[in-house]
């Protein structure tokens, strides 16, 4: 959505007021240390509406967050979930640096895979534009995690990010924290 030089409580006029903010917004949140609670409370308290999770895999060992009663969970929370697996790291790309100590060779890795998946990038940020939405994956701190290179990427198509989180997170530029 281009910016909207209305004021958003002003009416249209048909009348109705647009609620539209004049710079969309993208939440960010990981679910390493969170309990299931935890997590849906952050969604919740940041008036998130749909969860988009961009694990490769969304199965998780830890109680919740596998897709299925993860969704379940989100659902009756009144939080919808989409899934958007071909927006994750494959094992074979994660498997490959394990050891290297480095994120930033799996993070340039991701960057080109996600050059071929720009059509569900556009979709991603179109349902960002509709309803309010979380990128989700494992990691705490999205400077771990390929998401950061997703956001980079709505940031400059006019996205203001935020962070949902426990852990102190350095700023990028135009986002900001929320804890």
């Amino acid at each position: 959505m281009a910016p909207s030089s209305k004021n958003a409580d002003e009416p249209s006029p048909s009348g109705q007021v647009d609620l539209q903010p004049a710079v969309p917004y993208i939440f960010s949140i990981g679910y390493e240390g969170k309990s299931l609670e935890a997590f849906i409370a952050l969604l919740k308290g940041a008036l998130v509406e749909r969860l988009i999770d961009v694990r490769d895999a969304p199965f998780s060992r830890k109680p919740g967050f596998s897709k299925a009663p993860l969704e379940q969970a989100l659902k009756a929370a009144g939080i919808e979930y989409f899934g958007a697996p071909e927006l994750g790291t494959d094992k074979a790309s994660r498997d490959k640096h394990k050891d290297d100590g480095s994120p930033d060779v799996i993070l340039q890795e991701y960057r080109r895979k996600l050059e071929k998946n720009l059509a569900l990038l556009e979709i991603l940020k179109n349902m960002a534009r509709a309803r309010v939405s979380a990128i989700m994956c494992y990691e705490a701190d999205f400077r771990q995690c390929h998401r950061q290179v997703i956001l980079e990427r709505m940031e400059t198509d006019g996205f203001r990010v935020v962070h949902l989180g426990d852990k102190p997170q350095t700023r990028p530029e135009n986002s900001f924290n929320v804890d």
